[in-house]
């Protein structure tokens, strides 16, 4: 009887051993802020980008989810959070911060667009396309004042480089301030300015695309993550994901698929580009490895 019972106990534990061994891995989730206004979708393809990198590592890492959550932090505040371990947010789209900027977060460094945020046209009001004419160089752009939120992280890269910036406290605040000629010109990306065009033609009437001019700094925006073990362990996920993107070039094939209309539709090759240095970046931001970068420019403009 006892011999019965001792194998009857040995196949217990085996089956029991077999089911540790294949239970679900347990589901890695990425917690991202919802965006500051309903027209607000400058994030959007971001967590595309998001996801495939999560697919391309679900035969190692296993399930995950991406969720919104239902606060909108700015950018200091975001880090602040996530130092501080708040779960309610486990993922951040954000540019390298000022040194100003204390935190224990960090990035996964590979930009999540592939630099783009870093190409800017120009937000006018209409009747101002003849001044900007006459502008053609960096020195010629200290003449034009500039609409930036403050908490922007390239607020910093335009005034290092001695260019007029006038502060807002919000991103549609921004627009209304343009309405009211209290800056120039709005700097947008070539991702977002066609779009905010149009979602915003009836806010700011007369509005328009500055038609000659492209601002270019280098500014890679990263996925973020809180500095504890957890961090780590979605950080790394991340890592491996969009480090096989880059080495596929599958990252910038999904760029241009995204953009490739609204980039042509800005005729980038027709303007004159003004490049503005970002003191921000270092070496481990990859600015002169050219396969972390999509470069919206056709490749005889370039």
């Amino acid at each position: 009887m006892n011999s019965v019972f001792a194998g009857f106990r040995l196949l217990l534990l085996a089956l029991l051993g077999m089911g540790a061994l294949s239970a679900p891995a347990k589901e890695m989730s990425y917690v991202h802020c919802q965006a500051e206004s309903a027209q607000d979708e400058r994030q959007l393809f971001a967590w595309e980008v998001l996801q495939e990198a999560l697919d391309r590592t679900s035969a190692a890492y296993g399930p995950y989810a991406i969720r919104e959550a239902r606060i909108s932090l700015r950018q200091q505040r975001l880090l602040q959070a996530m130092d501080q371990g708040n779960r309610d947010i486990t993922v951040a789209l954000l540019p390298v911060m000022p040194d100003s900027v204390p935190h224990t977060s960090f990035p996964v460094r590979i930009p999540v667009i592939g630099g783009l945020w870093g190409y800017r046209v120009l937000l006018i009001a209409a009747a101002g396309q003849e001044r900007f004419k006459s502008v053609h160089t960096l020195e010629d752009l200290k003449t034009v004042s500039l609409g930036q939120s403050w908490y922007w992280a390239d607020t910093e890269i335009l005034r290092k480089a001695g260019l007029q910036v006038v502060t807002g406290e919000s991103y549609e605040g921004l627009f209304r301030m343009l309405a009211a000629g209290r800056f120039d010109a709005f700097s947008r990306s070539v991702m977002e300015a066609g779009a905010e065009y149009e979602s915003h033609r009836d806010l700011v009437p007369r509005l328009a695309i500055e038609r000659g001019l492209l601002l270019h700094y280098p500014m890679p925006e990263y996925f973020w993550f809180s500095g504890d073990a957890e961090g780590h362990r979605l950080a790394q996920r991340v890592q491996d994901g969009l480090s096989a993107m880059v080495a596929d070039r599958s990252l910038c094939r999904m760029v241009h698929k995204r953009f490739g209309k609204i980039l042509r539709n800005l005729a980038l090759d027709r303007r004159e580009v003004i490049e503005i240095p970002n003191p921000q970046l270092g070496a481990e931001d990859h600015v002169d490895e050219p396969a972390y970068w999509c470069n919206p420019l056709p490749s005889e403009a370039r």
